[in-house]
C-alpha cells in the first residue's frame, strides 16, 4: 500500500498525522492547525534540502523567524530593518554566490548610512549566514572575513549636554517635561529605561535605587538598578504619591512619556536651545531629546578626585547583599547615594 503524501487523521490517537523522511510525524489535533504545521515542515524541507542554494531571502526569513521566537521585540526590529535592505537588492541570489561585492554595492546606493548604520548592515548579514550555517541549512557563510566592518566608535563626552544647554532646556520645558529631564540627567540611564519606570520599580533599603527586572544587565542577566541620589530619591517619592499605578513619568495630556522617540539621539533641541529659541519643546509630548542627557561629569567622583565606580563599590556590595537571589549588580552610580535611615553617611515580510 502506497504511504499517503497528504496528513491523514488517526482515530485511535486522535491526531493528523504525515509521513516525512520515513517516518510518522504527528502533527495536531485540529485539522486546520494540522495542515498549517504541515506546510510549515515541508517548507523547512525544501530549506535544509537545497542547502547552500537557498536564496538570501529564504535564509534570512528563517532567521528572523527564529528571531522572533527567542529575542526581544527590538531586536527583531534591527534585524528586519537591515536584513530587509539587502534582500530588497540581493535576496535572490543564492547563498554560494553571495560576495562581498554585493554588500558594498549596497553600502553605494545609500550614501546617506553613517558608519554605525553600515556596520548595523553588515553585522546583521554575517550574523544571519552564521546563524544558517550552524542550523545545518547553509554548509558556509561566503561573507566570514570578507567585509570591511567599520569599528565601534563612542562618542564619549562630546556627545553629552552641556550643563548650559540643559538648563536652557529646562527654562522651556513644562514641569511634567522637567521631571523626565532630570531623571535623565541624573540617572545616567537611557531615555527609554528611564520612561518604563513605575512605582513598583522604587525600593527604598538597603540604598534608594530603581530595581529593574525588565531591563537586564548584559553581563550577568541580572536586573538593572539604577542607585539613587538625593535629588531622584525625593523626585521618586513625589512621582510614586502621584501615581501608584503605571510609568511614573508622563506628558501634558497624562499618556506616558515616549521614551524611544525623546532619546533616539536628535540634537535639534540642544540645537535650538544654543541658538536660544523655544519653539523645539512647544509640542513637548512629540519633541525629541538628545539620548546622551548623562552630567558630564557621570563618570567621575565629587571627593578626592575619586572615579564614581569605586566610589560605588561599597554600595554595591550592599545593594548585591541586600537583593539576593538572585545576584544583582549596580549598573548605573551617579551623584552620592542618600544614605539609608540609621546611617551617617542605581511584523515583517519580504516585500
Amino acid at each position: 500500500m502506497a504511504r499517503r503524501s497528504e496528513p491523514w487523521f488517526r482515530e485511535g490517537r486522535g491526531k493528523w498525522y504525515v509521513w516525512h523522511d520515513g517516518r510518522q510525524v504527528p502533527l495536531a489535533a485540529d485539522k486546520a492547525e494540522a495542515f498549517e504545521r504541515w506546510h510549515d515542515l515541508m517548507s523547512l524541507s525544501r530549506v535544509t534540502t537545497a542547502g547552500d542554494k537557498n536564496p538570501f531571502s529564504v535564509v534570512a526569513e528563517q532567521f528572523l523567524d527564529w528571531i522572533a521566537r527567542n529575542k526581544k521585540p527590538k531586536t527583531l526590529k534591527v534585524y528586519t530593518l537591515h536584513l530587509q535592505a539587502f534582500a530588497d537588492v540581493y535576496g535572490g541570489v543564492e547563498v554560494r554566490d553571495l560576495k562581498a561585492v554585493h554588500v558594498d554595492h549596497l553600502l553605494k546606493k545609500h550614501p546617506g548610512w553613517g558608519k554605525s548604520t553600515q556596520r548595523g548592515v553588515m553585522v546583521c548579514i554575517l550574523t544571519a549566514l552564521n546563524w544558517a550555517v550552524k542550523q545545518g541549512i547553509a554548509t558556509t557563510n561566503p561573507l566570514a572575513k570578507r567585509l570591511d566592518i567599520p569599528p565601534i566608535v563612542s562618542r564619549g563626552r562630546t556627545s553629552m549636554t552641556s550643563n548650559d544647554d540643559f538648563e536652557k532646556m529646562l527654562a522651556h520645558a513644562n514641569p511634567r517635561l522637567t521631571d523626565f529631564l532630570i531623571a535623565c540627567r541624573f540617572s545616567g540611564t537611557r531615555p527609554h529605561m528611564v520612561a518604563a519606570v513605575t512605582a513598583k520599580h522604587f525600593r527604598e533599603a538597603p540604598y534608594p535605587s530603581w530595581v529593574m527586572e525588565d531591563h537586564k544587565t548584559m553581563d550577568s542577566g541580572g536586573p538593572l538598578i539604577v542607585v539613587l541620589n538625593p535629588t531622584l530619591v525625593a523626585l521618586t517619592k513625589k512621582l510614586t504619591a502621584e501615581r501608584p499605578e503605571g510609568p511614573l513619568f508622563v506628558n501634558t495630556k497624562g499618556n506616558p512619556v515616549d521614551g524611544h522617540r525623546l532619546g533616539e539621539g536628535d540634537e535639534r533641541p540642544a540645537e535650538e536651545a544654543r541658538r536660544g529659541g523655544g519653539h523645539a519643546v512647544e509640542h513637548r509630548e512629540h519633541v525629541r531629546l538628545p539620548a546622551r542627557l548623562r552630567h558630564r561629569d557621570a563618570g567621575e567622583g565629587r571627593a578626592g578626585g575619586a572615579r564614581r565606580r569605586d566610589a560605588g563599590s561599597q554600595v554595591h556590595g550592599d545593594v548585591e547583599q541586600a537583593l539576593q537571589p538572585p545576584v544583582l549588580r549596580v549598573r548605573h552610580l551617579h551623584g552620592p547615594p542618600a544614605a539609608p535611615p540609621g546611617d551617617a553617611g542605581r511584523g515583517r515580510r519580504w516585500r
